[in-house]
C-alpha cells in the first residue's frame, strides 16, 4: 500500500509540473488558410469509383493461398440460410453445454 501511495504522489507531482511546462507566454501557432478549408476531392479521381467490383476481385492479389481460402469459403457457405442454420445449431450446442454444467433438479410422482 505505501508503494501505491508513493507512486500516486509521484504521478500527481509529474502531472502538476507538466501542466506548467507551457508557461504564461505560450501562443499557439497560427493555422494556414489552406489547412483550415474544407476537404475537396479531386474530380475524376481514380482512387474511388462507383463501379461494382468484379465478382472475383480477390484474384488481383495473385495469391494461391487466398484463392484457396475463398474457394473453400464459397464451397462451405453456398447459402445464407445454411450459414444461419449452422449458427443456430452451434448456439444450441453451446446452450446444451452450459445447461449440463448447471445444477439439475428432478421431480417424479406416482399413484396407485
Amino acid at each position: 500500500m505505501p508503494f501505491m501511495l508513493r507512486n500516486t504522489g509521484f504521478m500527481a507531482s509529474a502531472l502538476a509540473l507538466a501542466a506548467c511546462a507551457s508557461g504564461p507566454d505560450y501562443h499557439p501557432q497560427t493555422v494556414s488558410a489552406s489547412s483550415s478549408a474544407p476537404f475537396v476531392m479531386a474530380q475524376g479521381s481514380t482512387v474511388t469509383s462507383e463501379a461494382e467490383p468484379a465478382s472475383d476481385w480477390w484474384r488481383l492479389y495473385d495469391d494461391p493461398v487466398l484463392d484457396g481460402l475463398v474457394r473453400d469459403a464459397l464451397a462451405a457457405n453456398t447459402d445464407i440460410r445454411v450459414a444461419e442454420a449452422r449458427l443456430q445449431r452451434a448456439r444450441a450446442a453451446a446452450r446444451e453445454e452450459r445447461g449440463a454444467a448447471e445444477p439439475q433438479v428432478g421431480l417424479s410422482g406416482g399413484g396407485q
